[in-house]
Protein backbone atom coordinates (compact mmCIF):
# COMPACT_ATOMS: atom_id res chain seq x y z
CA UNK A 1 0.00 0.00 0.00
CA UNK A 2 1.44 3.03 -0.89
CA UNK A 3 2.27 5.66 2.03
CA UNK A 4 0.77 9.32 1.94
CA UNK A 5 3.22 12.38 0.90
CA UNK A 6 4.02 14.65 3.20
CA UNK A 7 1.93 17.41 1.06
CA UNK A 8 -1.08 15.10 0.88
CA UNK A 9 -0.77 14.63 4.39
CA UNK A 10 -0.68 18.31 5.26
CA UNK A 11 -3.42 18.78 2.31
CA UNK A 12 -5.55 16.61 4.65
CA UNK A 13 -4.69 17.73 8.02
CA UNK A 14 -3.40 21.20 8.45
CA UNK A 15 -4.16 22.72 4.43
CA UNK A 16 -2.77 26.31 5.28
CA UNK A 17 0.39 24.85 6.40
CA UNK A 18 0.73 23.42 2.44
CA UNK A 19 2.42 26.40 1.24
CA UNK A 20 4.93 26.61 3.54
CA UNK A 21 5.76 23.54 2.96
CA UNK A 22 6.28 23.99 -0.91
CA UNK A 23 8.40 26.87 -0.35
CA UNK A 24 10.80 25.08 1.79
CA UNK A 25 10.42 21.68 0.92
CA UNK A 26 12.98 20.71 3.74
CA UNK A 27 11.36 22.03 6.52
CA UNK A 28 9.89 19.02 8.66
CA UNK A 29 6.05 19.90 9.47
CA UNK A 30 4.87 17.04 11.98
CA UNK A 31 0.75 16.48 11.95
CA UNK A 32 -0.92 14.06 14.17
CA UNK A 33 -0.74 11.68 10.82
CA UNK A 34 2.91 11.51 11.47
CA UNK A 35 4.51 8.44 13.20
CA UNK A 36 6.86 10.90 15.22
CA UNK A 37 4.46 13.58 16.40
CA UNK A 38 3.91 12.02 19.68
CA UNK A 39 7.78 11.59 20.39
CA UNK A 40 8.02 15.31 19.07
CA UNK A 41 4.31 16.06 21.23
CA UNK A 42 5.53 14.28 24.48
CA UNK A 43 6.72 17.27 26.67
CA UNK A 44 9.20 17.45 29.98
CA UNK A 45 6.32 17.62 31.89
CA UNK A 46 4.08 15.10 31.75
CA UNK A 47 0.86 17.11 33.02
CA UNK A 48 1.45 18.89 30.15
CA UNK A 49 -1.66 17.10 27.80
CA UNK A 50 -1.84 19.91 25.14
CA UNK A 51 -2.12 18.76 20.84
CA UNK A 52 -1.21 21.15 19.25
CA UNK A 53 -1.96 20.76 15.02
CA UNK A 54 1.21 20.81 13.94
CA UNK A 55 4.88 20.79 14.88
CA UNK A 56 7.04 22.86 12.77
CA UNK A 57 10.77 22.02 13.16
CA UNK A 58 13.29 24.09 11.20
CA UNK A 59 16.76 22.84 11.06
CA UNK A 60 18.71 26.54 10.36
CA UNK A 61 18.40 30.33 10.84
CA UNK A 62 16.82 30.24 7.05
CA UNK A 63 13.73 27.47 8.14
CA UNK A 64 13.16 29.49 11.45
CA UNK A 65 12.90 32.93 9.40
CA UNK A 66 10.59 31.39 6.92
CA UNK A 67 8.13 29.82 9.63
CA UNK A 68 7.90 32.48 11.48
CA UNK A 69 7.22 34.72 8.65
CA UNK A 70 5.25 32.56 7.26
CA UNK A 71 2.65 32.16 9.93
CA UNK A 72 2.58 35.74 11.07
CA UNK A 73 2.01 36.95 7.89
CA UNK A 74 -1.00 35.75 7.28
CA UNK A 75 -4.33 36.94 7.76
CA UNK A 76 -5.72 36.41 10.18
CA UNK A 77 -2.07 35.20 11.30
CA UNK A 78 -1.43 31.28 12.56
CA UNK A 79 -0.77 31.24 16.37
CA UNK A 80 2.77 29.95 17.38
CA UNK A 81 4.06 28.75 20.27
CA UNK A 82 8.30 28.34 20.92
CA UNK A 83 9.60 24.95 22.05
CA UNK A 84 13.59 24.50 22.74
CA UNK A 85 14.31 22.29 25.51
CA UNK A 86 10.44 22.55 26.47
CA UNK A 87 11.20 22.35 30.46
CA UNK A 88 8.63 24.79 31.10
CA UNK A 89 6.75 23.63 34.21
CA UNK A 90 3.85 25.26 33.08
CA UNK A 91 3.61 23.74 29.41
CA UNK A 92 3.29 27.35 27.92
CA UNK A 93 5.52 26.00 25.00
CA UNK A 94 2.25 24.39 23.76
CA UNK A 95 -1.22 25.39 23.08
CA UNK A 96 -4.16 23.32 21.72
CA UNK A 97 -4.59 26.20 18.91
CA UNK A 98 -1.68 27.07 18.24
CA UNK A 99 1.84 25.52 15.58
CA UNK A 100 4.40 24.68 17.94
CA UNK A 101 7.50 25.87 16.47
CA UNK A 102 10.40 23.16 18.06
CA UNK A 103 13.60 24.84 17.80
CA UNK A 104 15.81 22.66 19.10
CA UNK A 105 17.52 21.85 15.98
CA UNK A 106 18.83 25.53 15.90
CA UNK A 107 21.97 24.59 17.38
CA UNK A 108 24.83 27.08 16.06
CA UNK A 109 27.49 28.07 18.34
CA UNK A 110 30.23 30.90 17.57
CA UNK A 111 32.97 32.09 20.15
CA UNK A 112 33.95 35.66 19.10
CA UNK A 113 37.77 35.52 18.84
CA UNK A 114 37.92 37.77 21.37
CA UNK A 115 36.86 34.90 23.90
CA UNK A 116 34.88 37.78 25.78
CA UNK A 117 31.00 36.67 23.80
CA UNK A 118 29.52 34.19 22.39
CA UNK A 119 26.74 33.70 19.60
CA UNK A 120 23.97 30.92 20.12
CA UNK A 121 21.33 29.41 18.29
CA UNK A 122 17.72 28.80 20.16
CA UNK A 123 17.88 25.18 19.65
CA UNK A 124 21.55 25.11 22.40
CA UNK A 125 21.07 23.58 25.92
CA UNK A 126 23.36 23.96 28.53
CA UNK A 127 25.86 20.90 28.35
CA UNK A 128 26.55 21.48 24.64
CA UNK A 129 27.53 24.97 25.00
CA UNK A 130 29.85 24.55 27.98
CA UNK A 131 31.29 21.66 26.05
CA UNK A 132 32.09 24.17 23.35
CA UNK A 133 33.50 26.99 24.96
CA UNK A 134 35.52 24.33 27.38
CA UNK A 135 37.81 23.92 23.98
CA UNK A 136 38.81 27.53 24.29
CA UNK A 137 39.66 27.24 28.28
CA UNK A 138 36.01 29.69 28.58
CA UNK A 139 32.94 29.12 30.27
CA UNK A 140 29.46 30.55 30.87
CA UNK A 141 26.74 31.06 33.03
CA UNK A 142 24.25 28.41 33.01
CA UNK A 143 21.68 26.57 34.96
CA UNK A 144 21.93 22.97 37.02
CA UNK A 145 20.26 20.79 34.09
CA UNK A 146 22.14 20.45 31.10
CA UNK A 147 19.13 19.82 29.18
CA UNK A 148 17.79 23.02 29.44
CA UNK A 149 17.62 25.62 26.25
CA UNK A 150 20.48 28.51 27.21
CA UNK A 151 18.07 30.91 25.58
CA UNK A 152 15.01 30.01 26.97
CA UNK A 153 16.95 29.81 30.89
CA UNK A 154 18.79 32.93 30.04
CA UNK A 155 15.95 35.24 28.46
CA UNK A 156 13.35 33.87 31.42
CA UNK A 157 16.13 35.18 34.30
CA UNK A 158 18.01 32.67 34.50
CA UNK A 159 18.88 30.91 38.47
CA UNK A 160 21.96 28.87 37.84
CA UNK A 161 25.35 27.35 39.60
CA UNK A 162 27.15 30.84 39.48
CA UNK A 163 24.61 33.20 40.11
CA UNK A 164 26.40 34.91 43.01
CA UNK A 165 29.68 35.18 40.82
CA UNK A 166 28.74 35.64 37.73
CA UNK A 167 25.07 36.81 38.31
CA UNK A 168 21.99 35.60 36.79
CA UNK A 169 21.18 34.17 33.63
CA UNK A 170 19.49 37.64 32.16
CA UNK A 171 22.65 39.63 33.66
CA UNK A 172 24.98 37.93 30.91
CA UNK A 173 22.77 39.02 28.14
CA UNK A 174 24.88 40.72 25.82
CA UNK A 175 22.73 40.98 22.99
CA UNK A 176 20.30 38.82 20.55
CA UNK A 177 18.67 38.50 17.06
CA UNK A 178 15.27 38.54 17.11
CA UNK A 179 12.85 37.63 14.44
CA UNK A 180 9.60 39.91 14.62
CA UNK A 181 6.14 39.18 13.80
CA UNK A 182 4.72 40.25 10.68
CA UNK A 183 4.62 39.90 6.85
CA UNK A 184 8.21 41.51 6.64
CA UNK A 185 9.79 38.97 8.55
CA UNK A 186 12.43 41.32 10.20
CA UNK A 187 15.18 40.64 11.90
CA UNK A 188 15.82 43.21 14.76
CA UNK A 189 19.43 43.28 16.73
CA UNK A 190 18.89 44.87 20.00
CA UNK A 191 22.41 46.94 19.32
CA UNK A 192 19.72 48.99 17.14
CA UNK A 193 17.11 48.60 19.59
CA UNK A 194 18.42 48.88 23.31
CA UNK A 195 14.95 48.53 25.00
CA UNK A 196 14.33 45.51 23.23
CA UNK A 197 17.52 44.00 25.14
CA UNK A 198 16.25 45.52 28.42
CA UNK A 199 13.01 43.79 27.60
CA UNK A 200 13.96 40.36 26.79
CA UNK A 201 16.46 40.06 30.19
CA UNK A 202 13.86 38.14 31.93
CA UNK A 203 11.31 38.67 29.53
CA UNK A 204 12.35 37.46 26.11
CA UNK A 205 10.01 34.26 26.45
CA UNK A 206 8.20 35.04 23.07
CA UNK A 207 6.47 38.28 24.19
CA UNK A 208 8.69 40.41 21.69
CA UNK A 209 9.43 38.05 18.73
CA UNK A 210 11.25 34.92 18.34
CA UNK A 211 14.75 35.39 19.37
CA UNK A 212 16.71 33.56 17.15
CA UNK A 213 20.47 33.86 18.58
CA UNK A 214 21.50 35.17 21.38
CA UNK A 215 24.68 36.99 22.15
CA UNK A 216 26.24 35.92 26.29
CA UNK A 217 29.02 36.79 27.96
CA UNK A 218 31.66 34.32 28.65
CA UNK A 219 34.32 33.64 31.60
CA UNK A 220 37.98 32.37 31.89
CA UNK A 221 36.77 28.89 33.09
CA UNK A 222 37.76 28.72 36.99
CA UNK A 223 37.88 25.75 39.62
CA UNK A 224 35.10 24.56 41.11
CA UNK A 225 34.01 22.52 44.07
CA UNK A 226 30.68 20.69 43.24
CA UNK A 227 28.71 17.71 43.79
CA UNK A 228 25.78 16.48 46.24
CA UNK A 229 25.67 16.09 49.76
CA UNK A 230 22.90 13.53 50.39
CA UNK A 231 20.92 13.36 53.92
CA UNK A 232 17.89 11.02 55.40
CA UNK A 233 14.61 12.45 55.06
CA UNK A 234 14.02 11.91 58.82
CA UNK A 235 16.31 14.53 59.34
CA UNK A 236 15.11 17.21 57.54
CA UNK A 237 14.14 19.23 59.98
CA UNK A 238 17.39 19.52 61.33
CA UNK A 239 18.77 19.81 58.18
CA UNK A 240 16.91 22.50 56.61
CA UNK A 241 15.84 24.82 59.40
CA UNK A 242 18.58 23.82 62.55
CA UNK A 243 21.91 23.72 59.21
CA UNK A 244 20.76 25.67 56.08
CA UNK A 245 18.25 28.16 57.33
CA UNK A 246 20.71 28.91 60.21
CA UNK A 247 23.57 29.73 58.25
CA UNK A 248 21.87 31.76 55.75
CA UNK A 249 20.43 34.05 58.75
CA UNK A 250 23.83 34.33 59.64
CA UNK A 251 25.33 35.44 56.61
CA UNK A 252 27.29 32.19 56.05
CA UNK A 253 26.51 31.71 52.48
CA UNK A 254 28.90 33.96 50.62
CA UNK A 255 28.50 34.53 46.83
CA UNK A 256 30.79 31.88 45.96
CA UNK A 257 28.66 29.19 47.08
CA UNK A 258 25.19 28.32 44.93
CA UNK A 259 23.05 25.45 45.61
CA UNK A 260 19.75 24.15 45.21
CA UNK A 261 18.13 20.93 47.64
CA UNK A 262 16.04 18.27 46.66
CA UNK A 263 13.86 16.45 48.40
CA UNK A 264 12.68 13.31 46.69
CA UNK A 265 13.72 9.54 46.80
CA UNK A 266 17.45 8.86 45.24
CA UNK A 267 18.32 6.35 43.54
CA UNK A 268 19.90 3.43 45.61
CA UNK A 269 19.37 5.84 49.07
CA UNK A 270 15.88 6.46 49.46
CA UNK A 271 14.15 8.97 50.43
CA UNK A 272 16.41 12.28 51.56
CA UNK A 273 17.17 15.49 51.16
CA UNK A 274 20.16 16.32 48.57
CA UNK A 275 22.00 19.46 48.37
CA UNK A 276 22.83 20.13 44.65
CA UNK A 277 26.29 22.00 45.96
CA UNK A 278 28.63 24.57 43.82
CA UNK A 279 31.76 26.82 44.58
CA UNK A 280 32.94 28.47 42.15
CA UNK A 281 36.48 29.88 43.20
CA UNK A 282 38.34 33.60 43.03
CA UNK A 283 41.19 33.40 40.00
CA UNK A 284 44.58 32.66 40.90
CA UNK A 285 43.90 32.07 44.65
CA UNK A 286 44.38 28.67 46.84
CA UNK A 287 42.79 30.87 49.56
CA UNK A 288 39.13 30.62 47.92
CA UNK A 289 39.66 26.70 47.12
CA UNK A 290 40.34 26.08 50.88
CA UNK A 291 36.95 28.23 52.04
CA UNK A 292 34.81 25.81 49.63
CA UNK A 293 36.48 23.08 51.44
CA UNK A 294 36.06 24.49 55.18
CA UNK A 295 31.78 25.18 53.88
CA UNK A 296 31.74 21.29 52.71
CA UNK A 297 32.56 20.80 56.14
CA UNK A 298 30.13 22.75 57.85
CA UNK A 299 27.47 21.54 55.58
CA UNK A 300 28.45 17.91 56.72
CA UNK A 301 27.59 19.18 60.14
CA UNK A 302 24.02 19.58 59.21
CA UNK A 303 23.24 15.78 59.90
CA UNK A 304 24.08 12.12 58.91
CA UNK A 305 25.91 12.31 55.47
CA UNK A 306 24.39 9.14 53.32
CA UNK A 307 26.45 10.34 50.61
CA UNK A 308 28.89 12.98 49.70
CA UNK A 309 30.42 13.55 45.92
CA UNK A 310 31.53 17.05 46.25
CA UNK A 311 35.02 17.63 44.81
CA UNK A 312 37.21 19.75 42.82
CA UNK A 313 36.23 20.19 39.16
CA UNK A 314 36.56 22.28 35.75
CA UNK A 315 33.43 23.99 35.56
CA UNK A 316 31.48 22.10 32.87
CA UNK A 317 28.17 20.13 34.07
CA UNK A 318 28.25 15.96 33.41
CA UNK A 319 24.90 14.22 32.07
CA UNK A 320 26.62 11.48 33.93
CA UNK A 321 25.11 11.66 38.02
CA UNK A 322 27.32 8.73 39.18
CA UNK A 323 30.03 12.36 38.56
CA UNK A 324 31.39 14.08 41.39
CA UNK A 325 31.75 16.89 39.00
CA UNK A 326 28.40 19.44 39.65
CA UNK A 327 26.10 17.14 37.56
CA UNK A 328 22.55 18.28 36.40
CA UNK A 329 20.90 15.78 39.06
CA UNK A 330 17.59 16.98 38.57
CA UNK A 331 15.13 14.54 39.05
CA UNK A 332 13.15 13.77 36.19
CA UNK A 333 10.27 11.64 38.21
CA UNK A 334 8.57 14.55 39.35
CA UNK A 335 8.81 13.18 42.54
CA UNK A 336 11.30 15.56 44.26
CA UNK A 337 10.91 19.69 45.47
CA UNK A 338 13.41 21.70 44.54
CA UNK A 339 14.50 24.83 45.91
CA UNK A 340 17.22 27.51 45.02
CA UNK A 341 19.61 28.85 48.08
CA UNK A 342 19.82 32.36 47.10
CA UNK A 343 23.30 33.83 47.61
CA UNK A 344 24.06 35.54 51.10
CA UNK A 345 23.89 38.83 48.81
CA UNK A 346 20.67 38.01 47.86
CA UNK A 347 17.59 37.89 50.46
CA UNK A 348 16.64 34.10 51.09
CA UNK A 349 12.95 35.12 51.03
CA UNK A 350 11.76 32.42 49.45
CA UNK A 351 13.02 29.37 51.16
CA UNK A 352 12.58 31.10 54.28
CA UNK A 353 8.41 31.34 53.82
CA UNK A 354 8.95 27.38 51.99
CA UNK A 355 10.93 26.30 55.36
CA UNK A 356 8.14 27.89 57.95
CA UNK A 357 5.07 26.35 55.52
CA UNK A 358 4.06 23.84 57.39
CA UNK A 359 2.33 22.47 54.14
CA UNK A 360 5.75 22.40 52.43
CA UNK A 361 6.54 20.04 55.96
CA UNK A 362 3.24 18.17 55.15
CA UNK A 363 3.73 17.49 51.39
CA UNK A 364 7.64 15.84 52.12
CA UNK A 365 6.86 14.26 55.44
CA UNK A 366 3.70 12.74 56.07
CA UNK A 367 4.53 12.85 60.15
CA UNK A 368 3.16 14.84 62.77
CA UNK A 369 5.02 17.79 63.00
CA UNK A 370 6.98 18.74 66.41
CA UNK A 371 5.97 21.74 68.36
Amino acid sequence: MTQPSMTNILERDIPYLRSLQEANPGLRIITHSNDEYETLRNPFNKNTTARPPAIVVPKNQEELLAAVKYCTSLTPPIPLTVRSGGHDLHGRYTSEDAILLDVSQVTNIQVFPDHHTVTIGPGVQGLPLLQALDAHGLTTAVGWCSRVSAIGWAAGGGYGIAQGVWGLGADNILGARVITPGPEGRIVDTDDDPELLWAIRGAGLGNFGVISELRLKVYKRPRQLAGMIVFPLAEARSVLLDGLQRFSDEGRLPGNFNGEFMVGNTPGIGYSVTFLWSWICDPDTDESLQKGWELVEEFKKFGTVLLNTVGESKFAPSANPGSPRLSIIIDERRSSYHVYIPPISRPPLAHRRLLSSQLFWDAIWPVPAAH
